[in-house]
């Protein structure tokens, strides 16, 4: 069972009163029920918008569903009511349960992001060899060196340009529909960035090769 908290600038998260009062609450209120543990993870931050702040592992799923049933239940929520006294009406957790077994949502994305990765590992090699190829022995050292620095720099340029795009689109952290459509924008940018560089590759490889012992200059080499 994962625990999100909703916090605002009215009512934000309050880290210390969770690990020392909210967490025993919880192990005194579900123990008996099934619980086994309670783990926190608490990232920095202001205490806005929708914080995952606690994993709760029950023995089974029944267990996990008597113990959200029980009358016990009303007190963990009531002490959710004094973190946010200001809204009370408001409620502080979105608590969502996975069935054991049961094949995530985003499977497809997982399998998607994997062939990218998959895909990166190909080319990356074949890219190398291409321009190094292309160049006398002399000068591959150095070549070398700059396909790299280019890599490194073109990664860094990515991760800025596309992490700008995403965060300028998603606006609101807790407007789900917002967040997902800036993902999808942010994936269509780096598509078509993908697309790009393949026109790119393609273009160079077709290009005929100069003889590598023949070229004294750097200005010789055809890429």
């Amino acid at each position: 069972m994962l625990v999100i908290y909703a916090g605002d600038e009215q009512t934000p998260f309050d880290r210390d009163h969770w690990i020392n009062v909210h967490f025993p609450l919880v192990q005194k209120s579900w123990g008996p029920y099934g619980l086994v543990s309670v783990g926190g993870f608490f990232p920095q931050g202001d205490g806005t918008g929708l914080i995952a702040v606690g994993v709760g592992n029950f023995r089974d799923e029944a267990a996990m569903e008597a113990a959200l049933n029980s009358p016990e239940t009303a007190h963990v929520m009531a002490d959710v009511d004094i973190v946010t006294a200001v809204k009370p009406q408001r409620s502080a957790w979105l608590i969502g349960a996975t069935t054991l077994g049961a094949p995530p949502g985003h499977l497809w994305l997982v399998v998607l992001l994997f062939l990218t990765g998959f895909g990166h590992g190909l080319a990356t090699p074949g890219l190398m060899h291409m321009v190094t190829g292309r160049v006398s022995p002399a000068f591959s050292g150095m070549i070398a060196g700059v396909i790299d620095s280019t890599l490194q720099a073109s990664a860094a340029l990515s991760v800025a340009v596309i992490g700008g795009v995403f965060y300028a689109l998603s606006g609101v952290r807790d407007d789900a529909g917002q967040f997902a459509h800036a993902f999808v924008v942010a994936l269509l940018v780096i598509a078509a960035s993908q697309l790009i560089g393949a026109c790119l590759g393609r273009t160079i490889a077709r290009r005929p090769a100069s003889d590598p012992a023949r070229c004294s200059h750097l200005n010789d080499v055809n890429i």
